[in-house]
């Protein structure tokens, strides 16, 4: 294991899997729904654009304790923003145990595949991609596959992480910007448990 430990990526993550699970949680019983997520992410888009452009201290407080440091004034909050825009592309295509497994796909699976990546670099270099480890992949996939398992087929469950999880090691760019995982995860975690719930 790295004996550096990176604590923010840590507190990220944590913070990435209580979110989703708040949010699961919300879509499930139904306190949270389409309209008040497009609400949200319009905030979101309003605040992100505030803070590029004046230092606000709540919002500061926030994004040094939960957003990396590059983004803090390229796109503050772009993770938050992009995931909400996934969730509600899911919740008006499907209904909700599939758009609460995608969740959980995300929050889990990227979770634990970037804090095992992190801190065992010398782990099986992953056969996509040399700057990932097969191992954080494969812990992602277990974890968010169990967690997804709770809502639907588990394995479907389990095929829909693999996938989304594969998809995520590959660090996909277009104009030298990386595909947002918050944003592909639980969109293709919910795209292949549906298309195997109409096959089988």
């Amino acid at each position: 294991m790295n004996g550096n430990i990176d604590w923010h990526e840590i507190r990220r993550k944590i913070f990435h899997i209580l979110g989703g699970i708040v949010l699961a949680t919300a879509i499930y019983y139904e306190i949270l729904v389409a309209w008040m997520v497009l609400i949200i992410v319009g905030f979101g888009i309003i605040l992100s654009v505030i803070y590029t452009l004046y230092d606000v201290p709540i919002i500061n407080y926030f994004l040094n304790k939960f957003e990396r440091k590059h983004l803090r004034k390229k796109f503050p909050g772009k993770g938050v923003i992009y995931l909400f825009l996934a969730v509600l592309f899911l919740m008006l295509m499907f209904e909700k145990n599939i758009v609460i497994a995608g969740i959980l796909i995300w929050a889990f699976g990227d979770s634990l595949s970037a804090i095992v990546g992190k801190h065992y670099p010398n782990g099986t270099k992953h056969p996509l991609n040399d700057a990932r480890i097969i191992e954080g992949t494969l812990a992602g996939i277990i974890v968010g596959g169990i967690a997804a398992a709770f809502f639907v087929n588990w394995i479907f469950a389990i095929i829909g992480a693999t996938i989304s999880m594969t998809i995520e090691s590959l660090d996909w760019k277009i104009y030298r910007e990386t595909f947002d995982d918050n944003f592909f995860v639980p969109i293709v975690g919910s795209f292949v448990i549906y298309f195997l719930t109409l096959v089988f």
